[in-house]
């Protein structure tokens, strides 16, 4: 551990609910290094925190190759502290019979170091929506039940949509609904978008519908505006 805070080694990261985790709990991180392969769940993590280090699959990195580098060439200082961490923390992922490391020293030094372009995620409404409901679930595990999605969109045919529209389904619906009477209001509403999304024309008539009836509709871009917007209304009861 440095002055600037721990050194995190995440093995099969996801969508790093650990760092999540970690700011909640106040407990400051100097590096992150995130093991993780799956395409979209990279995207989210690099969206949501871009200074993470991706490593891609544990069975890459070997612990003895990086010793044995670091014992034959001195290693000049670097921004964060984890030469010792990082021999500790490998050694648990290296496999039998690995001849090449996924990474060398060198490479996993200018990854850390390197400065990281923030990319844009494809499906981000859906990553930030199954990050606010692990999270739901977890904080107010009583009112789970009560606060549920609406599976208005995806794609479908002609015949499909036909028969839904039948049953009841209705364009513009929110993407979830929390029923809780709260601060005067019947139900909360929360539509998930991204940083540059827009309401379409049905969604703001189904909006002032719903506010016109007593509930309050909120539109939510981050994991932060669902905690605030969630933590306010609960908080009104």
């Amino acid at each position: 551990m440095s002055n600037n805070g721990i050194n995190v080694l995440s093995l099969f990261d996801g969508m790093s609910c650990g760092q999540i985790a970690l700011r909640e709990a106040g407990i400051k991180v100097n590096k992150y290094f995130a093991s993780e392969i799956d395409k979209f769940a990279i995207q989210q993590t690099q969206h949501n925190f871009p200074d993470t280090v991706q490593l891609g699959s544990v069975t890459g990195v070997r612990a003895a190759a990086l010793r044995e580098k670091e014992k034959a060439e001195p290693q000049p200082e670097r921004k964060y502290g984890f030469d010792e961490f990082i021999g500790e923390c490998y050694e648990p992922v290296r496999l039998a019979g690995t001849k090449k490391p996924r990474f060398t020293y060198d490479e996993l030094v200018a990854r850390a170091n390197a400065t990281k372009e923030k990319t844009k995620p494809r499906h981000i409404e859906s990553h930030i929506q199954r990050n606010c409901f692990y999270w739901f679930g977890l904080q107010y595990p009583h009112l789970r039940p009560v606060f549920f999605a609406v599976p208005n969109g995806g794609g479908r045919n002609k015949r499909e949509a036909g028969i839904l529209k039948a049953e009841g389904v209705t364009a513009g619906v929110a993407d979830a609904i929390l029923l809780k009477p709260s601060g005067g209001y019947a139900s909360l509403c929360v539509e998930f978008k991204t940083e540059e999304g827009t309401q379409r024309r049905t969604q703001k008539e189904w909006q002032k519908a719903a506010e016109a009836n007593g509930n309050k509709y909120v539109i939510v871009r981050s994991f932060d505006d669902f905690k605030r917007e969630i933590t306010e209304y609960l908080g009104a009861v």
